[in-house]
């Protein structure tokens, strides 16, 4: 190989090489981190929808639903920590107690902390998925 084509080798992967890091530390965030938190909370939304889906309707069944879709409103703006263990027990709580077809105002004010204890809006940018 002549060395002046690995000299234009060099210059030009360098370049590239650099081109692409800016454009993933600029736009890094939008492309991945946001789409992470974005299917996150659609797959957490679904999962609520399916148990919601065997539950009637009742006054405090609509308030879990209108507090939750107003936490993950809140929650996709901020940088936060998903624990998988801690949203396990939420959903099988949530199942537990929609058995029955009905939330009560007692286990609506049980899930909702349970709920945000499965999302904790951390100090760091970005999201964390914690699985035990």
């Amino acid at each position: 190989m002549k060395p002046r084509l690995l000299i234009n080798l060099l210059v030009f992967s360098t370049i590239a090489i650099g081109a692409i890091a800016y454009y993933l530390t600029t736009t890094g965030k939008d492309f991945f981190v946001n789409k992470m938190k974005e299917e996150i909370i659609a797959e957490a939304k679904t999962e609520i929808g399916n148990a919601y889906k065997t539950m009637q309707g009742n006054p405090e069944t609509q308030n879990f639903i209108q507090e939750a879709d107003k936490f993950f409103a809140e929650i996709k703006s901020k940088p936060f920590t998903f624990e998988s263990n801690q949203f396990r027990a939420f959903m099988d709580s949530l199942r537990t107690f929609g058995s029955d077809g009905n939330l009560t105002e007692d286990e609506n004010t049980m899930l909702i902390p349970m709920l945000k204890r499965s999302f904790t809006v951390s100090k760091e940018d970005g999201i964390k998925i914690k699985v035990d």
